[in-house]
């Protein structure tokens, strides 16, 4: 196997922080949108569902 060089540490490295970041800020939307659209349920429909 041949050794990973700098160039290629670097760009390993980049993909992987690049992929946390999308997956952060995805994850971060799909929270904001799940808590948005649980405010909008009105309180009776609420009590009906925790029965």
């Amino acid at each position: 196997m041949a050794e990973m060089g700098v160039g290629d540490q670097f760009a390993c490295m980049s993909v992987v922080a690049v992929f946390s970041l999308a997956l952060i800020v995805t994850s971060s939307l799909f929270a904001e949108s799940r808590a948005a659209k649980n405010v909008a349920i009105p309180a009776t429909q609420q009590l009906r569902t925790q029965r």
